[in-house]
């Protein structure tokens, strides 16, 4: 954008980035497991997750009608700009190493997120990984078959 570091360090205090998922019906969901192995696999935030992990899918009611979904529920990326940041961007870090510091430094990915309100039982897996982008493989639809 040609904006100068200096200027970017000085005047944000913090990036946020958002999503909106469907919500889960609360109605009609219904549990269900899925492996460790798998969550792994794909990354889950085991370090940010409570200890019991409730997973649920969509079923479908009159409530929601048919969809297993009703409302939405956002999903968020908050990124704090701290003086380790700061010091970065007007050294023009590249993108990647700030993202890095930033999650260091305890920033919850949007995608993590997102896999930490599916484990709540608030929307799907399949809901994450359909309204957050996600380059890794395949796995993904492999995932969201796993999940129906």
């Amino acid at each position: 954008m040609g904006v100068e570091p200096f200027l970017t360090s000085s005047a944000v205090d913090c990036v946020i980035a958002q999503r909106l998922a469907r919500r889960l019906c609360a109605r009609c969901r219904e549990p269900v497991e899925i492996e460790e192995e798998i969550l792994a696999g794909m990354g889950f935030p085991f370090e940010h997750a409570p200890d019991e992990l409730g997973f649920h899918k969509a079923a479908g009611c009159n409530f929601c009608g048919g969809t297993g979904y009703r409302g939405r529920l956002g999903i968020y990326e908050l990124m704090e700009v701290t003086d380790n940041l700061k010091d970065m961007i007007l050294r023009r870090a590249p993108t990647n190493e700030l993202g890095r510091s930033a999650r260091e430094e305890g920033m919850i990915r949007l995608r993590d997120d997102g896999l930490l309100k599916a484990a709540a039982g608030l929307t799907t897996i399949e809901e994450v990984l359909r309204t957050v982008v996600w380059v890794r493989g395949r796995g993904a639809k492999v995932l969201a078959g796993l999940c129906r």
